[in-house]
């Protein structure tokens, strides 16, 4: 082989060097900025105060945007039911919704999961129904949709989705304040995001629970 050959040889080995290279960076960044998201959620709850046999608990869900491109809450599709998530487990109305759930008592050893829990029937006086309009709407309901971004009710949407996004690296802590008897109670935060080529990756959830009043 000629001096003339190694040398294009060894250019063109370079080169390819050069664009593999460049490949792997492309790729590297199109995950971190495009390809995913990374939303972390964290629920937490404590009691306030207590009067006439109930106690007032604030509930924080903190959402952590922890990744290199911005997350939008999602507002459609929503099914013919109104969901913007339904998989026949988990029912979701609201890009943000916060569930809360009543834990028996056991009375002997006993795991279980959230979904083996049962709604709580409760008086309701919130403005972040789709159909109040932005109106404060007393009404029979449970504690399994509660929009705790109601904040950011869209007036130009008849205030029945959310304009609310976070930047890259921002966080938010949204409160919501309710009236519960004394028990044991799980709490269930999920954050839907509006991307579509990510589908069901834009699902983040996080599930704690808590104590109220004096449990025995």
């Amino acid at each position: 082989m000629s001096i003339q050959q190694v040398d294009i040889l060894l250019k063109a080995l370079t080169l390819l060097t050069v664009a593999i290279a460049a490949y792997l960076a492309v790729r590297r960044f199109g995950l971190q900025r495009e390809s995913a998201t990374f939303l972390r959620v964290l629920v937490t709850a404590k009691e306030v105060v207590s009067s006439n046999g109930v106690n007032l608990i604030a509930v924080t869900v903190k959402l952590d945007n922890l990744g290199q491109t911005r997350i939008d809450a999602r507002t459609k599709p929503r099914d013919s039911n109104g969901f913007l998530y339904d998989d026949g487990w988990d029912r979701f109305r609201h890009a943000g919704t916060l569930k809360i759930r009543p834990i028996a008592r056991a009375t002997q050893p006993l795991v279980f999961d959230w979904y083996s829990l049962p709604t709580l029937p409760i008086k309701t006086t919130l403005s972040a129904d789709a159909e109040s309009y932005g109106q404060v709407v007393p009404c029979d309901g449970n504690l399994e949709q509660i929009n705790y971004l109601d904040d950011y009710q869209n007036p130009q949407a008849n205030f029945a989705e959310v304009d609310f996004w976070l930047e890259p690296k921002e966080s938010y802590e949204l409160l919501v304040n309710l009236w519960l008897p004394a028990g044991t109670y799980a709490a269930k935060a999920v954050f839907l995001g509006r991307k579509p080529s990510h589908k069901d990756e834009e699902y983040w959830s996080h599930v704690c629970t808590f104590n109220t009043g004096h449990v025995a």
